[in-house]
């Protein structure tokens, strides 16, 4: 944003002698006719710099075309960078990021197979003999950190160093993760796969499976540190819901902090309906952020206040231009589905609202997607994969929106730049 130039001080004459005036005069004159040159000269320099950001900008979108044909870059984000880290197309950077990538993934893949099979099967006999600690007595997950005698852990370390330094080592003419003594997942001196097709299949499906695993293992962790679950718990589903809408494959009852352990029906209802309404509202929200990019309500949204719809600006930005007026209405129409029209129904099922009293004797009716008076669905197996659907939809929405609202708060981005690809948005300029 540009600085306003600050205010001239004022300065009081009175009481001074006619020669201080004709010196306060000249000077002034002289302040006055400098002051013009800067004048000139900054809005010269303003127009050059907004001709040098223009072209810095639209260089950036199109360096980020780049890396479009790069492994990894797969439907249907394309090439994800919201931060801008490779605008400036550095390939040097983007290669080292990309090994890190690799190799971060690779670990994490290990690391969750690390917290899954030790649940299921141990390596016989001991891990130290000198303290008599077998494999069979070494805890799961975070605590065997502390049951490693300190000899294990330097085997570890330098195992690693020797891998780091004479096994996989990044030479700058192959690819990243591409090794010389490694083949296919990193195996040493495995064979590598020759079929160009299939090698670039299997790259990608690295990549994927490496990103998952990079989430995964964090969320793994946290559940471990946060609640001390490691076994089964994990990935199996319990047994209370998991004839409920929404327990789909492959996670199945999805409950990592054991809220619903108690089997309490009439907690998980509750929350099942919670879960219900913030989907349906994130998923509007998520298309609230996308569909004024390409399409405006005509005419005022103030009259009075002379704001139109196409006046408003997407994201946060439209906080500050909505009028008070405005407010009062959007919490108004809030609160009156809330208390009468859109109120959960404790006879029916989670997110279906019907049959509820409305004001003055009205009845309302909610079809698919929560919309007023809509069509309904009579077969149940279609309705059962209708719902499903809305609760996985809803689910997606309520990370995409909060992904989108970090965007938007963190680097200010609102537009295409959030779900289109940087070669999709350099294409237009």
């Amino acid at each position: 944003m540009q600085r306003p130039l600050p205010h001239s001080a004022e300065v009081d004459l009175e009481g001074a002698t006619a020669e201080s005036q004709n010196t306060f005069s000249s000077t002034a004159a002289t302040l006055g006719a400098f002051s013009s040159l800067v004048a000139v000269g900054g809005l010269l320099l303003k127009k050059a710099t907004w001709g040098t950001t223009r072209r810095t900008a639209r260089q950036s979108l199109i360096v980020a075309r780049a890396f479009e044909n790069e492994l990894g870059v797969q439907a249907p984000v394309g090439f994800f960078d919201p931060l801008g880290l490779a605008k400036d197309g550095d390939e040097l950077k983007f290669k080292r990021r990309r090994a890190s990538e690799l190799k971060h993934g690779r670990l994490c893949m290990f690391a969750c197979m690390g917290y899954i099979t030790p649940e299921y099967f141990r390596f016989p006999g001991f891990l130290s003999t000198s303290q008599g600690l077998k494999f069979a007595d070494m805890p799961n997950g975070l605590a065997a950190l502390s049951k490693v005698p300190v000899a294990g852990g330097m085997q570890i370390f330098l195992w690693m160093g020797f891998i780091e330094t004479f096994l996989w080592v990044q030479e700058k003419d192959r690819a990243p993760g591409d090794f010389a003594n490694a083949g296919a997942l990193g195996v040493p001196f495995a064979e590598g796969i020759v079929d160009p097709e299939k090698r670039k299949r299997s790259l990608n499906s690295e990549l994927a499976n490496g990103r998952l695993a990079m989430v995964a293992i964090t969320g793994m962790m946290f559940q471990n540190g946060w609640t001390g679950t490691t076994g089964p718990e994990m990935w199996i589903p319990g047994s209370a819901f998991e004839s409920e809408i929404g327990v789909q494959p492959p996670v199945g009852y999805f409950d990592p902090f054991g809220l619903s352990k108690d089997g309490d029906a009439d907690t998980f209802y509750r929350r099942r309906c919670t879960e219900i309404k913030h989907g349906r509202v994130a998923m509007w929200a998520a298309m609230g952020y996308i569909v004024p990019e390409y399409v405006r309500w005509p005419g005022y949204l103030s009259p009075s206040a002379n704001i139109k719809f196409t006046d408003v600006e997407s994201g946060f930005a439209a906080f500050s231009k909505v009028p008070v007026g405005g407010w009062a209405q959007i919490l108004g129409f809030i609160g009156f589905l809330e208390i009468f029209s859109a109120k959960q129904d404790p006879a029916n099922p989670p997110g279906m609202l019907t049959g509820n009293d409305g004001p003055f004797g009205l009845t309302t009716e909610w079809g698919r997607l929560g919309i007023f008076r809509g069509d309904r669905i009579s077969d149940p197996e279609a309705k059962k994969r209708a719902l499903n659907s809305e609760l996985a939809n809803g689910r997606l929405a309520m990370f995409a929106i909060m992904g989108m609202m970090f965007q938007n708060g963190f680097i200010g981005t609102t537009g295409p730049s959030m779900w289109l690809p940087g070669g999709a948005l350099a294409k237009d300029m």
